[in-house]
């Protein structure tokens, strides 16, 4: 659920958008901006916000997972992290944010540009 203000509520959603349609056209740049907030604070040794972890899979692979709290947190911090969608995932049509439970996922934007020869 979006901007989830209950802890132990991991946070998935798939991103779906059409691939282009032929040969002559290619996605060839894509960012995805996170906005996240802290529910319960902690460092990165503890069992809480401070601990969790963000990743983008395309299909079974991780393109992106990290912490998100590397420094730890206090509760209610807020973070926007900004990732890099490589062409190949955005060819695919399709990728998958998850994040671990003690965060809440208070927006996302994918921004994508495209190119056709024709």
């Amino acid at each position: 659920m979006w901007n989830q203000m209950a802890s132990n509520q991991a946070f998935g959603h798939t991103f779906l958008f059409p691939a282009p349609p032929t040969q002559c056209c290619l996605m060839t740049s894509g960012k995805l901006v996170v906005t996240l907030k802290s529910l319960l604070g902690g460092n990165p040794s503890q069992s809480n916000s401070g601990n969790d972890g963000i990743a983008i899979y395309s299909g079974p692979a991780a393109v992106v997972n990290q912490l998100i709290w590397s420094n730890g947190s206090n509760p209610g911090d807020t973070t926007t992290l900004t990732f890099t969608i490589p062409a190949a995932v955005l060819a695919t049509g399709h990728f998958s944010l998850y994040v671990q439970d003690d965060t809440a996922v208070v927006s996302a934007h994918l921004s994508m540009v495209a190119c056709c020869l024709q």
